[in-house]
Protein backbone atom coordinates (compact mmCIF):
# COMPACT_ATOMS: atom_id res chain seq x y z
CA UNK A 1 0.00 0.00 0.00
CA UNK A 2 2.86 2.32 -0.99
CA UNK A 3 0.04 5.65 -1.12
CA UNK A 4 -1.09 5.06 2.62
CA UNK A 5 -1.22 8.44 4.26
CA UNK A 6 -1.47 8.17 8.02
CA UNK A 7 -4.53 9.89 9.83
CA UNK A 8 -4.56 11.91 12.68
CA UNK A 9 -6.13 12.18 16.34
CA UNK A 10 -6.76 15.10 18.31
CA UNK A 11 -7.61 14.65 21.84
CA UNK A 12 -8.38 18.15 23.35
CA UNK A 13 -8.95 18.27 27.41
CA UNK A 14 -11.33 21.81 27.84
CA UNK A 15 -8.91 23.06 25.12
CA UNK A 16 -5.90 21.26 26.49
CA UNK A 17 -4.13 19.27 23.77
CA UNK A 18 -3.64 15.64 24.99
CA UNK A 19 -2.10 14.55 21.60
CA UNK A 20 0.68 16.83 21.59
CA UNK A 21 1.16 18.60 25.04
CA UNK A 22 4.02 20.70 25.67
CA UNK A 23 6.12 20.42 29.18
CA UNK A 24 7.67 23.88 30.52
CA UNK A 25 11.11 21.65 30.51
CA UNK A 26 10.19 20.47 27.19
CA UNK A 27 9.63 22.35 24.36
CA UNK A 28 9.05 19.42 21.71
CA UNK A 29 5.27 18.37 21.57
CA UNK A 30 4.23 14.49 23.03
CA UNK A 31 1.16 12.79 23.59
CA UNK A 32 -0.05 11.96 26.43
CA UNK A 33 -2.66 9.37 25.61
CA UNK A 34 -2.89 6.56 23.27
CA UNK A 35 -5.16 3.56 22.59
CA UNK A 36 -8.15 5.78 22.36
CA UNK A 37 -11.73 4.32 21.00
CA UNK A 38 -14.52 5.92 20.21
CA UNK A 39 -17.82 3.60 20.33
CA UNK A 40 -20.49 5.70 18.19
CA UNK A 41 -23.09 3.40 19.75
CA UNK A 42 -26.24 0.87 18.63
CA UNK A 43 -29.48 -0.11 19.00
CA UNK A 44 -30.39 3.08 21.14
CA UNK A 45 -27.21 3.25 23.35
CA UNK A 46 -25.29 6.55 23.76
CA UNK A 47 -21.85 6.35 22.23
CA UNK A 48 -18.90 5.93 24.81
CA UNK A 49 -14.81 6.34 24.69
CA UNK A 50 -12.18 5.35 26.45
CA UNK A 51 -8.16 6.20 26.39
CA UNK A 52 -5.21 4.96 28.15
CA UNK A 53 -3.05 7.60 29.85
CA UNK A 54 0.79 7.64 29.82
CA UNK A 55 1.35 6.18 33.63
CA UNK A 56 4.91 8.31 33.87
CA UNK A 57 5.36 11.18 36.48
CA UNK A 58 5.23 14.52 34.79
CA UNK A 59 2.19 12.61 32.29
CA UNK A 60 0.15 11.46 36.02
CA UNK A 61 0.13 15.17 37.20
CA UNK A 62 -1.36 15.95 34.41
CA UNK A 63 -3.97 13.90 34.48
CA UNK A 64 -4.36 14.82 38.39
CA UNK A 65 -4.52 18.31 37.77
CA UNK A 66 -7.06 17.98 34.94
CA UNK A 67 -9.12 15.75 37.22
CA UNK A 68 -9.05 18.30 39.60
CA UNK A 69 -10.00 21.06 37.73
CA UNK A 70 -13.31 19.35 36.17
CA UNK A 71 -16.46 21.04 36.27
CA UNK A 72 -19.72 19.83 34.87
CA UNK A 73 -19.72 21.70 31.59
CA UNK A 74 -16.10 20.51 31.00
CA UNK A 75 -15.79 18.83 27.69
CA UNK A 76 -13.36 15.98 25.92
CA UNK A 77 -13.02 16.17 22.08
CA UNK A 78 -12.09 13.19 19.89
CA UNK A 79 -11.11 13.91 16.72
CA UNK A 80 -10.28 11.56 14.32
CA UNK A 81 -9.30 12.82 10.47
CA UNK A 82 -7.08 14.82 8.04
CA UNK A 83 -7.04 17.79 9.08
CA UNK A 84 -3.29 18.39 8.20
CA UNK A 85 -4.18 17.81 4.62
CA UNK A 86 -7.32 19.87 4.64
CA UNK A 87 -9.04 16.52 4.31
CA UNK A 88 -12.39 14.85 6.37
CA UNK A 89 -12.74 14.71 10.08
CA UNK A 90 -15.02 13.32 12.50
CA UNK A 91 -15.24 14.96 15.85
CA UNK A 92 -16.81 13.37 18.96
CA UNK A 93 -17.87 15.24 22.41
CA UNK A 94 -17.21 13.30 25.43
CA UNK A 95 -17.36 14.09 29.22
CA UNK A 96 -15.20 12.37 31.51
CA UNK A 97 -16.69 9.47 33.34
CA UNK A 98 -13.99 7.84 35.81
CA UNK A 99 -10.90 6.25 35.56
CA UNK A 100 -8.76 2.62 35.88
CA UNK A 101 -5.66 2.45 37.72
CA UNK A 102 -3.02 -0.63 37.73
CA UNK A 103 -0.77 -0.29 39.77
CA UNK A 104 2.43 -2.87 40.07
CA UNK A 105 5.61 -3.57 38.10
CA UNK A 106 3.05 -2.18 35.18
CA UNK A 107 1.27 0.55 35.79
CA UNK A 108 -1.39 1.53 33.33
CA UNK A 109 -4.31 4.27 33.18
CA UNK A 110 -7.35 3.97 31.63
CA UNK A 111 -9.86 7.02 31.72
CA UNK A 112 -13.18 6.14 30.40
CA UNK A 113 -15.63 8.67 28.64
CA UNK A 114 -19.45 9.45 28.20
CA UNK A 115 -21.49 11.80 26.14
CA UNK A 116 -23.32 14.23 28.39
CA UNK A 117 -26.55 13.91 26.78
CA UNK A 118 -26.70 10.24 28.30
CA UNK A 119 -25.75 11.56 31.95
CA UNK A 120 -29.00 14.05 31.05
CA UNK A 121 -31.02 11.47 30.02
CA UNK A 122 -30.64 8.98 32.81
CA UNK A 123 -30.57 11.10 35.17
CA UNK A 124 -33.93 12.63 34.13
CA UNK A 125 -37.12 11.57 35.00
CA UNK A 126 -40.48 12.74 34.86
CA UNK A 127 -44.20 11.94 34.76
CA UNK A 128 -46.95 13.80 33.57
CA UNK A 129 -49.81 13.25 31.26
CA UNK A 130 -50.54 15.05 27.59
CA UNK A 131 -53.77 15.04 25.91
CA UNK A 132 -54.06 16.18 22.86
CA UNK A 133 -57.80 15.92 22.60
CA UNK A 134 -60.64 17.24 24.37
CA UNK A 135 -62.85 14.60 23.02
CA UNK A 136 -61.47 10.82 22.84
CA UNK A 137 -62.32 10.71 19.39
CA UNK A 138 -60.68 12.98 17.68
CA UNK A 139 -57.16 12.50 15.85
CA UNK A 140 -54.57 14.53 18.64
CA UNK A 141 -51.56 16.08 17.19
CA UNK A 142 -48.63 14.41 14.75
CA UNK A 143 -45.74 12.71 16.31
CA UNK A 144 -43.37 15.97 15.78
CA UNK A 145 -45.45 18.20 17.87
CA UNK A 146 -46.00 15.52 20.61
CA UNK A 147 -42.69 14.66 21.15
CA UNK A 148 -41.62 18.79 21.19
CA UNK A 149 -44.15 18.63 24.28
CA UNK A 150 -42.69 15.84 25.92
CA UNK A 151 -39.20 17.32 25.73
CA UNK A 152 -40.87 20.36 27.45
CA UNK A 153 -41.08 18.28 30.39
CA UNK A 154 -37.59 17.27 30.59
CA UNK A 155 -34.44 19.57 31.59
CA UNK A 156 -31.50 19.90 29.51
CA UNK A 157 -32.69 17.21 26.94
CA UNK A 158 -32.70 18.82 23.03
CA UNK A 159 -36.27 17.93 21.04
CA UNK A 160 -35.87 14.89 18.70
CA UNK A 161 -34.38 15.16 15.56
CA UNK A 162 -35.41 13.41 12.11
CA UNK A 163 -33.86 12.31 8.54
CA UNK A 164 -35.84 13.28 5.85
CA UNK A 165 -38.16 10.39 5.27
CA UNK A 166 -38.72 10.12 9.27
CA UNK A 167 -39.91 13.25 9.12
CA UNK A 168 -42.60 13.37 6.87
CA UNK A 169 -44.05 9.85 8.35
CA UNK A 170 -43.99 11.35 11.52
CA UNK A 171 -46.36 14.37 10.83
CA UNK A 172 -48.91 11.72 9.70
CA UNK A 173 -49.28 10.03 12.53
CA UNK A 174 -51.98 11.44 15.18
CA UNK A 175 -51.28 10.82 18.95
CA UNK A 176 -54.48 11.52 21.09
CA UNK A 177 -52.45 10.85 24.46
CA UNK A 178 -49.73 10.04 26.32
CA UNK A 179 -48.92 9.18 29.65
CA UNK A 180 -45.79 9.08 31.40
CA UNK A 181 -45.33 7.20 34.87
CA UNK A 182 -41.12 7.84 35.79
CA UNK A 183 -39.82 7.13 32.48
CA UNK A 184 -37.04 8.87 31.17
CA UNK A 185 -37.10 10.90 27.78
CA UNK A 186 -34.78 7.90 26.01
CA UNK A 187 -37.29 5.60 26.78
CA UNK A 188 -40.17 7.20 26.04
CA UNK A 189 -38.70 8.07 22.54
CA UNK A 190 -37.19 4.86 21.98
CA UNK A 191 -40.91 3.46 22.62
CA UNK A 192 -42.70 5.99 20.54
CA UNK A 193 -40.62 5.59 16.92
CA UNK A 194 -40.39 2.10 17.81
CA UNK A 195 -43.81 2.32 16.84
CA UNK A 196 -43.74 3.85 14.57
CA UNK A 197 -40.80 1.63 12.87
CA UNK A 198 -38.43 3.92 13.37
CA UNK A 199 -34.83 3.59 14.10
CA UNK A 200 -32.98 5.91 16.92
CA UNK A 201 -29.46 6.69 16.44
CA UNK A 202 -27.72 8.65 19.54
CA UNK A 203 -25.23 11.19 18.42
CA UNK A 204 -22.53 12.77 19.81
CA UNK A 205 -20.74 13.91 16.68
CA UNK A 206 -20.12 17.13 16.94
CA UNK A 207 -22.18 17.72 20.05
CA UNK A 208 -22.80 16.89 23.93
CA UNK A 209 -25.42 14.50 22.48
CA UNK A 210 -28.57 14.50 20.12
CA UNK A 211 -31.44 11.72 19.19
CA UNK A 212 -32.23 11.27 16.03
CA UNK A 213 -34.91 9.00 14.28
CA UNK A 214 -34.12 7.36 10.93
CA UNK A 215 -36.74 5.67 9.16
CA UNK A 216 -35.86 1.90 7.44
CA UNK A 217 -33.54 2.18 4.20
CA UNK A 218 -35.49 -0.14 2.64
CA UNK A 219 -38.78 1.94 3.46
CA UNK A 220 -36.76 4.62 2.32
CA UNK A 221 -36.02 3.09 -0.91
CA UNK A 222 -39.54 1.94 -1.64
CA UNK A 223 -40.93 5.55 -0.91
CA UNK A 224 -38.27 7.07 -2.97
CA UNK A 225 -37.78 9.04 -0.10
CA UNK A 226 -34.13 11.46 0.68
CA UNK A 227 -30.74 10.92 -0.97
CA UNK A 228 -28.19 9.05 0.43
CA UNK A 229 -25.04 11.41 -0.03
CA UNK A 230 -21.40 10.62 -1.33
CA UNK A 231 -19.01 12.17 1.40
CA UNK A 232 -17.99 15.04 0.33
CA UNK A 233 -13.66 16.33 -0.32
CA UNK A 234 -11.82 18.44 1.49
CA UNK A 235 -12.30 19.98 4.68
CA UNK A 236 -15.83 18.03 5.05
CA UNK A 237 -17.58 16.82 8.21
CA UNK A 238 -20.39 14.94 8.63
CA UNK A 239 -24.18 15.94 8.95
CA UNK A 240 -25.89 13.24 11.62
CA UNK A 241 -29.14 13.88 10.45
CA UNK A 242 -27.97 12.42 6.80
CA UNK A 243 -27.16 9.50 5.51
CA UNK A 244 -23.97 8.87 3.55
CA UNK A 245 -22.82 6.02 0.99
CA UNK A 246 -19.01 4.66 1.47
CA UNK A 247 -17.47 2.60 -1.08
CA UNK A 248 -15.69 -0.78 0.31
CA UNK A 249 -13.26 -2.68 -1.58
CA UNK A 250 -9.37 -3.53 -2.55
CA UNK A 251 -7.11 -1.32 -0.83
CA UNK A 252 -9.94 -0.92 1.70
CA UNK A 253 -11.00 -3.70 3.82
CA UNK A 254 -8.74 -5.24 6.22
CA UNK A 255 -11.23 -8.51 6.18
CA UNK A 256 -15.27 -8.75 5.83
CA UNK A 257 -17.33 -11.00 6.78
CA UNK A 258 -20.82 -11.85 5.72
CA UNK A 259 -23.11 -13.76 7.86
CA UNK A 260 -26.72 -15.36 7.13
CA UNK A 261 -29.18 -16.84 9.56
CA UNK A 262 -32.13 -18.69 8.17
CA UNK A 263 -34.58 -18.78 10.83
CA UNK A 264 -34.89 -22.83 11.60
CA UNK A 265 -37.36 -24.72 9.97
CA UNK A 266 -40.67 -25.81 11.83
CA UNK A 267 -42.59 -28.75 11.90
CA UNK A 268 -46.19 -29.54 12.29
CA UNK A 269 -46.39 -31.51 15.26
CA UNK A 270 -50.12 -32.79 14.65
CA UNK A 271 -50.83 -36.32 15.29
CA UNK A 272 -51.88 -37.74 11.82
CA UNK A 273 -52.94 -41.21 12.89
CA UNK A 274 -56.15 -42.39 11.33
CA UNK A 275 -55.09 -39.78 8.37
CA UNK A 276 -51.88 -41.43 6.15
CA UNK A 277 -52.89 -38.85 3.28
CA UNK A 278 -51.70 -36.06 5.70
CA UNK A 279 -48.13 -36.64 6.70
CA UNK A 280 -46.47 -33.88 8.80
CA UNK A 281 -44.60 -31.27 7.53
CA UNK A 282 -40.79 -31.97 6.14
CA UNK A 283 -38.60 -29.52 6.85
CA UNK A 284 -39.00 -26.29 4.59
CA UNK A 285 -36.31 -24.66 2.19
CA UNK A 286 -35.06 -21.49 3.26
CA UNK A 287 -36.68 -18.77 1.67
CA UNK A 288 -35.66 -17.04 -1.66
CA UNK A 289 -33.90 -14.33 -1.81
CA UNK A 290 -35.76 -11.10 -1.28
CA UNK A 291 -38.38 -13.27 0.05
CA UNK A 292 -40.62 -11.97 3.29
CA UNK A 293 -38.86 -14.44 6.29
CA UNK A 294 -41.72 -14.58 8.14
CA UNK A 295 -45.97 -14.66 7.87
CA UNK A 296 -47.77 -11.06 8.16
CA UNK A 297 -49.01 -10.96 11.46
CA UNK A 298 -52.91 -9.88 11.20
CA UNK A 299 -52.08 -6.51 12.21
CA UNK A 300 -49.40 -6.15 9.47
CA UNK A 301 -51.99 -8.01 6.80
CA UNK A 302 -54.92 -5.38 7.81
CA UNK A 303 -51.77 -2.68 7.58
CA UNK A 304 -51.10 -3.95 3.58
CA UNK A 305 -54.98 -3.73 2.42
CA UNK A 306 -55.47 -1.33 -0.31
CA UNK A 307 -57.73 0.88 1.97
CA UNK A 308 -56.37 1.20 5.27
CA UNK A 309 -55.64 4.49 6.34
CA UNK A 310 -54.28 3.78 9.81
CA UNK A 311 -53.77 1.29 12.08
CA UNK A 312 -54.97 1.05 15.80
CA UNK A 313 -52.10 0.38 17.85
CA UNK A 314 -52.47 -1.09 21.11
CA UNK A 315 -51.06 1.23 23.58
CA UNK A 316 -53.53 2.24 25.75
CA UNK A 317 -53.04 5.25 28.75
CA UNK A 318 -52.38 2.12 31.41
CA UNK A 319 -49.30 0.46 29.95
CA UNK A 320 -45.44 1.68 30.04
CA UNK A 321 -45.94 3.15 26.64
CA UNK A 322 -48.77 5.37 27.39
CA UNK A 323 -49.38 6.65 23.78
CA UNK A 324 -52.85 6.19 22.04
CA UNK A 325 -52.81 6.78 18.51
CA UNK A 326 -55.45 7.64 16.20
CA UNK A 327 -53.67 7.44 12.89
CA UNK A 328 -50.35 5.05 12.57
CA UNK A 329 -50.64 4.27 9.23
CA UNK A 330 -47.37 3.22 8.04
CA UNK A 331 -45.57 1.97 11.68
CA UNK A 332 -46.57 -1.90 11.33
CA UNK A 333 -45.32 -1.92 7.94
CA UNK A 334 -42.43 -0.22 8.71
CA UNK A 335 -41.27 -2.33 11.46
CA UNK A 336 -41.64 -5.73 9.32
CA UNK A 337 -39.14 -3.27 6.86
CA UNK A 338 -36.63 -3.31 9.84
CA UNK A 339 -36.53 -6.89 11.14
CA UNK A 340 -36.18 -8.02 7.21
CA UNK A 341 -33.31 -5.85 7.54
CA UNK A 342 -31.70 -7.87 9.40
CA UNK A 343 -31.46 -10.71 7.23
CA UNK A 344 -27.81 -10.87 6.52
CA UNK A 345 -24.94 -9.23 8.38
CA UNK A 346 -21.98 -7.92 7.92
CA UNK A 347 -18.62 -6.94 10.38
CA UNK A 348 -15.73 -5.14 8.40
CA UNK A 349 -12.37 -4.01 9.72
CA UNK A 350 -11.08 -1.73 7.88
CA UNK A 351 -7.49 0.48 8.08
CA UNK A 352 -8.64 4.08 8.28
CA UNK A 353 -8.46 5.71 5.04
CA UNK A 354 -9.62 9.03 3.74
CA UNK A 355 -12.51 7.49 1.51
CA UNK A 356 -14.07 5.83 4.81
CA UNK A 357 -13.63 8.67 7.33
CA UNK A 358 -16.74 9.89 8.81
CA UNK A 359 -18.56 6.73 8.93
CA UNK A 360 -21.37 6.15 11.58
CA UNK A 361 -24.36 4.34 12.35
CA UNK A 362 -27.49 4.89 9.68
CA UNK A 363 -25.01 5.18 7.12
CA UNK A 364 -24.86 2.68 3.89
CA UNK A 365 -22.08 0.70 3.15
CA UNK A 366 -22.15 -0.35 -0.99
CA UNK A 367 -20.05 -3.29 -1.61
CA UNK A 368 -19.50 -3.82 -5.55
CA UNK A 369 -19.16 -7.99 -7.12
CA UNK A 370 -16.07 -8.68 -8.74
CA UNK A 371 -17.45 -8.06 -12.23
CA UNK A 372 -18.95 -4.64 -11.99
CA UNK A 373 -22.41 -5.95 -12.55
CA UNK A 374 -24.06 -5.26 -8.88
CA UNK A 375 -23.39 -3.50 -5.97
CA UNK A 376 -24.84 -5.06 -2.50
CA UNK A 377 -25.83 -1.97 0.13
CA UNK A 378 -25.43 -2.48 3.96
CA UNK A 379 -27.18 -0.46 6.78
CA UNK A 380 -24.33 0.55 9.45
CA UNK A 381 -25.85 -0.61 12.87
CA UNK A 382 -22.54 0.30 14.64
CA UNK A 383 -19.18 2.07 14.20
CA UNK A 384 -15.83 1.93 16.55
CA UNK A 385 -12.87 4.17 15.52
CA UNK A 386 -9.52 2.97 17.27
CA UNK A 387 -6.26 4.64 17.71
CA UNK A 388 -3.45 2.45 18.85
CA UNK A 389 -0.16 3.80 18.06
CA UNK A 390 0.60 4.72 14.74
CA UNK A 391 -2.43 2.44 13.59
CA UNK A 392 -5.94 3.99 12.88
CA UNK A 393 -8.75 1.65 12.23
CA UNK A 394 -12.89 1.53 11.87
CA UNK A 395 -14.58 -1.47 12.80
CA UNK A 396 -17.99 -1.84 11.27
CA UNK A 397 -21.39 -3.71 11.59
CA UNK A 398 -24.16 -3.38 9.13
CA UNK A 399 -26.92 -5.29 8.20
CA UNK A 400 -29.37 -6.03 5.06
CA UNK A 401 -32.19 -8.30 3.72
CA UNK A 402 -31.60 -11.78 2.06
CA UNK A 403 -31.13 -11.27 -1.43
CA UNK A 404 -28.46 -10.45 -3.54
CA UNK A 405 -29.56 -9.17 -7.10
CA UNK A 406 -31.79 -6.23 -5.11
CA UNK A 407 -30.61 -2.92 -3.60
CA UNK A 408 -32.64 -1.39 -0.37
CA UNK A 409 -32.74 1.70 -2.45
CA UNK A 410 -31.77 0.92 -5.82
CA UNK A 411 -32.07 4.16 -6.83
CA UNK A 412 -29.61 5.73 -4.88
CA UNK A 413 -27.25 2.25 -5.47
CA UNK A 414 -27.23 2.89 -8.71
CA UNK A 415 -24.91 6.12 -8.89
CA UNK A 416 -22.77 4.41 -5.97
CA UNK A 417 -22.44 1.44 -8.79
CA UNK A 418 -21.59 4.02 -11.69
CA UNK A 419 -18.79 5.23 -9.40
CA UNK A 420 -17.49 1.60 -8.76
CA UNK A 421 -17.37 0.76 -11.75
CA UNK A 422 -14.65 3.85 -12.93
CA UNK A 423 -12.44 1.38 -9.95
CA UNK A 424 -10.88 -0.75 -12.98
CA UNK A 425 -7.49 -1.72 -11.35
CA UNK A 426 -6.14 -2.07 -7.59
CA UNK A 427 -4.34 1.45 -8.37
CA UNK A 428 -7.54 3.12 -9.28
CA UNK A 429 -8.68 1.93 -5.72
CA UNK A 430 -5.85 2.60 -3.87
CA UNK A 431 -6.20 6.25 -5.56
CA UNK A 432 -9.86 6.49 -4.14
CA UNK A 433 -9.22 5.27 -0.64
CA UNK A 434 -6.15 7.21 0.30
CA UNK A 435 -6.04 10.26 -2.09
CA UNK A 436 -9.50 11.25 -4.20
CA UNK A 437 -10.90 13.04 -1.24
CA UNK A 438 -7.86 15.11 -0.21
CA UNK A 439 -7.44 16.39 -3.61
CA UNK A 440 -4.60 14.72 -4.72
CA UNK A 441 -3.20 13.42 -7.38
Amino acid sequence: MAQLIVPQIKVLWDGVNLSAYTFAEDPDPQPLVFGVTVDCGQDNQWPTGSMSWNPTGPAYDVYEQLVKSLKEDTVITIIFGYAAYGGPEISFGFNYSGTEITYGTEMAIKVDLACRAAWKSAASRNSMSIDNAEKFSDKGKDAVEVNEQVTGGYTGVRPLEYNDCALRDAKEVKIKQVQIKDQTYGAVTNNMQKELGNKVFLSNIGTDGQAIAFAPLSWQGQKKCGEILAPASGASKVDPKKRYGYIIGPGIITSFTRKMEYSPPTQDKTSTSGNPKNPPQSNPKPPPPGKQTKPATTTQKKAQEPNAKSVQATSSPSNNKGLQYSENPNGPQKQQVLNEEEGVKITANIFMCPAITGIKPQDVIYVPSLDGKIIEDYKVTSVTYTQDGGTFSVSVQGCRPYGLNSSMYPKEAEKFLQKAKTLKTLGDWEHFAWRERLGLP
